[in-house]
């Protein structure tokens, strides 16, 4: 869980440790987070 704190954070490192747990949907949401809030 404290893998998922960090994605919503939008942390690089959550991004490296991320694709090892979880499948690439929840990368691809993740990332869909980050560019909004970049926005």
């Amino acid at each position: 869980m404290r893998c998922i704190s960090r994605a919503h954070l939008g942390t690089e490192d959550a991004t490296l440790e991320v694709p090892a747990q979880f499948p690439t949907p929840f990368l691809r949401m993740k990332v869909f987070t980050s560019q909004q809030r970049r926005d």
